[in-house]
């Protein structure tokens, strides 16, 4: 299986509080075979949270988690027209998702991959990019950042 692929974004998700998102999430998981259970994901993207908000701020937030639920690495990427309360940094809201997956037993090379995928996320035009591109913009940008 890939680590991203356009199946992997959904630019219009419609949860409209932070335990709907990380649900629909769980489930947009489910559907590309990356996780075996979308209940047991969903539960811990919310037990990361309550250990601290992903929320970076300027309305993106990174939830992720290393759980035995997911069955391979993976990389989602969401977004709502409906900005959602996520107690982020900034105490904006979040519109915008980039969702890691890394399987409890998972590799080196899978969280390197990953943690590449992090560091962008402090630079404000991939932020912006992240924010306003399309699908096969967002799939352009995400590879250019992990390769």
């Amino acid at each position: 299986m890939t680590l991203f692929s356009s199946q992997a974004i959904n630019l219009s998700l419609r949860g409209r509080t932070q335990s709907e998102i990380l649900h629909e999430l769980a489930e947009m998981a489910a559907g590309l075979g990356k996780i075996n259970n979308p209940k047991i994901f969903a539960q811990a993207l919310t037990v990361r949270e309550l250990h601290g908000s992903t929320g970076f701020g300027d309305g993106v937030a990174l939830p992720h988690t290393r759980s035995a639920c997911v069955t391979s690495p993976g990389i989602l990427v969401a977004r709502t027209a409906h900005p959602v309360t996520w107690n982020a940094s900034d105490d904006e809201p979040v519109s915008c998702w980039l969702c890691l997956m890394i399987p409890e037993n998972g590799s080196d090379a899978d969280t390197l991959l990953l943690s590449k995928l992090c560091r962008k996320m402090v630079n404000p035009d991939f932020i912006a990019a992240l924010k306003t591109r399309d699908e096969h913009g967002i799939v352009e940008l995400i590879f250019n950042a992990i390769s």
